[in-house]
């Protein structure tokens, strides 16, 4: 995880609201680095979609945003996870389900 560089959760302003996902943008020392689209329901938290531009890629970005959403959410879900990225997901302590899609749970129970 990268620890000297801020990474901030900001959301996106700039799209329509067209349905109930958010897009957030991913900033780190004000630079953006990625985007996610999110859904927030509660303590619960759905990523339906999280990219880290190709530029800024392999820097540990999404990791601490995976982090910074497990301080805050007590469970998230990876909807619809390509079998490419779910290595990230499991790294993350993640745990597959039998629809596709990855999920953490505080304290691990899921």
């Amino acid at each position: 995880m990268i620890t000297d560089v801020e990474v901030k959760v900001v959301q996106d302003k700039s799209f329509d609201k067209t349905s109930d996902y958010s897009w957030i943008n991913i900033n780190v020392n004000n630079t953006r680095v990625g985007k996610a689209r999110i859904f927030c329901l509660g303590k619960n938290l759905r990523i339906h979609s999280i990219m880290i531009f190709p530029e800024f890629e392999r820097n540990g970005y999404a990791e601490s945003v995976i982090n910074l959403f497990k301080e805050q959410y007590e469970v998230i879900v990876a909807d619809r996870v390509r079998n490419t990225a779910k290595g990230f997901w499991e790294k993350m302590d993640f745990i597959g389900d039998n629809s596709g899609n990855c999920i953490w749970k505080k304290g691990g129970t899921i």
